[in-house]
């Protein structure tokens, strides 16, 4: 028996709304043309990295074979130089100039030479110097830092003026080495250099000597033979005596300070004299010149020359202060401007 019409239309649209539900529920197909457009927006872009420059670098070339305390405190000076300005600092016993780099600043360089003149030439932008190494000329980027050289006869002369400074009476002595010809450069020196001060020095009182004495040290190593010259220049007045490091031991050296007397000498004395002593002679360090000299380095100025003078080095005592320190000075700038000549020998 058929269904009746009603119902079978009835039947068929039910069917087709049921049909029609499931298909909206599916979700439509995206557009190839959006899906492209949401891919590119969401992919990152990418921005170029720059690299951070290092900072600036400084070197300290201290080649083997080098003065070590010169090194050692050159290095101290740099590296705290370096760290204030924000700059690198490295130590090298050597530098080519295949291993210049363009972020190297300065360089700095000890003896023995490593090649500094055809360093600074090959680096115009880099600043260069020589600390105590001789035979080499300054230029655009090459800087110099030189010790003034004084001889044993400068020295010599130099003490001379010390001991007519400071000594009352101007009753000085020389402890002298025992080669003849030494001994007489020496003793000229010294005696030009206290008669450079004092004229004639004349003494006032007892025992009425020519001034200054002097006395010959055979063999430094015989104490015997040693005491016995500072006994012979006490007995006659002197007060101050100038010890070159050639002749000088510890032990004269206390036997010196024993008798109230004051000492010049060449080498640092043993802290058991500190009393007594009243200056070394010796060579000025370059250091400070260097850390005067920084500032312009950095500000790429160079091509400069220093010469540092004597140093009037362990005058803790007070026997040679500040004002007798100047006079002293003023000397020295004649001494080294070719002024004064230490040995010669008067008509």
């Amino acid at each position: 028996m058929n269904p009746k019409p009603a119902t079978r239309a009835f039947v068929i649209y039910i069917l087709g709304s049921l049909l029609f539900s499931a298909c909206s529920l599916l979700p439509n197909k995206p557009d190839p043309a959006e899906l492209t457009a949401t891919a590119v927006a969401l992919t990152p872009t990418r921005t170029p990295v720059t690299p951070t420059p290092l900072p600036p670098l400084a070197i300290l070339v201290a080649p083997q074979g080098s003065d070590q305390t010169l090194a050692g405190e050159l290095e101290t000076s740099m590296k705290e130089l370096s760290a204030t300005g924000g700059m690198r600092f490295q130590v090298r016993p050597s530098l080519t100039t295949t291993e210049l780099t363009p972020d190297m600043a300065i360089v700095a360089a000890i003896p023995p030479d490593p090649g500094l003149a055809a360093l600074a030439q090959a680096a115009p932008e880099t600043q260069f110097v020589a600390v105590g190494i001789d035979d080499i000329a300054s230029g655009n980027n090459l800087s110099l830092i030189r010790s003034q050289s004084y001889g044993a006869e400068s020295l010599a002369f130099i003490a001379g003026y010390i001991a007519g400074v400071i000594t009352p009476d101007w009753r000085a002595g020389i402890l002298l080495p025992a080669d003849q010809a030494s001994a007489a450069s020496l003793l000229q020196a010294f005696s030009n250099g206290l008669h450079f001060w004092c004229g004639l020095c004349q003494p006032a009182y007892a025992p009425f000597v020519v001034y200054p004495q002097s006395a010959r040290i055979a063999d430094p190593a015989d104490a015997v033979t040693s005491l016995s010259t500072v006994d012979t220049l006490s007995n006659m007045g002197v007060q101050t005596f100038y010890a070159p490091s050639e002749v000088s031991t510890t032990a004269l050296l206390e036997y010196i300070a024993q008798k109230q007397a004051m000492i010049i000498g060449t080498s640092q004395p043993p802290a058991s004299v500190a009393g007594q002593w009243v200056v070394t002679l010796r060579a000025g360090s370059p250091v400070g010149s260097f850390e005067t000299l920084w500032v312009d380095l950095v500000d790429g100025k160079g091509g400069v020359t220093i010469d540092v003078p004597l140093e009037l080095a362990d005058t803790g005592s007070g026997l040679l202060d500040g004002s007798r320190q100047r006079v002293i000075r003023d000397m020295l700038v004649e001494l080294s401007s070719g002024l004064i000549f230490p040995g010669l020998v008067p008509d």
